[in-house]
């Protein structure tokens, strides 16, 4: 589904250049609110989103994409609480094992929310789903999630508002240059998580 979404937002967009560069306040305002629903119910991924505000408006796009990020984070958080989240857990307290390892991880939450958000392998929607049922507040999915959500976000914008075109965007036919620290940053946010998450595991 996020696939099938972005492949049509990009057409859209592609064919609605000079549009989307001269919108007015209200239609911005309007546009974040329809992102903000499509990441919160996980049909279109936070880095494309990214990606094409940068290449529109530039850095001006990250605190739109702030409040969109916030927005799209209080929605999956109450759409995961629809889920039957208290029988999954009844079922792993009734292991000795498995009921440590989410004790443990409870007190890591704050890195591992950040981490998860930097990492680009961790869709937006699922870990809602997971920090929700790891029992993490709404507040700080929030701030841990922004925090961790920045560095990369504003590489993306950064990277898009340095673009030629819409094209090269969506095809992610970057420079070198611009590859290597977002790849960097993939790989050490994932990394981390990883060693935090194992380590939890053994204790």
């Amino acid at each position: 589904m996020p696939l099938t979404v972005s492949g049509l937002a990009s057409i859209w967009a592609y064919n609605n250049i000079e549009y989307l560069k001269n919108l007015n306040s209200i239609e911005i305002a309007f546009l974040a609110i329809l992102s903000s629903f499509s990441m919160g119910f996980s049909l279109i991924p936070t880095s494309f989103v990214a990606l094409v505000a940068g290449y529109f408006w530039g850095l001006n796009a990250i605190f739109i994409l702030v409040i969109t990020y916030i927005i799209a984070t209080i929605i999956g958080f109450y759409l995961s609480k629809k889920i039957d989240n208290q029988q999954i857990l009844n079922e792993l307290n009734k292991s000795n094992k498995a009921k440590q390892v989410l004790e443990n991880l409870k007190t890591d939450q704050f890195k591992i929310i950040m981490l998860a958000r930097l990492s680009p392998i961790f869709p937006f929607g699922i870990s809602n789903v997971i920090f929700t049922y790891l029992g993490v507040p709404l507040q700080k999915l929030v701030f841990a999630g922004i925090i961790g959500m920045l560095p990369r976000t504003i590489l993306l914008v950064w990277v898009s508002s340095k673009s030629e075109s819409i094209k090269t965007i969506i095809n992610g036919n970057w420079n070198e240059q611009f590859k290597l620290p977002i790849l960097a940053i993939g790989l050490l946010s994932t990394g981390f998580l990883i060693y935090i998450i194992l380590k939890q595991l053994k204790k």
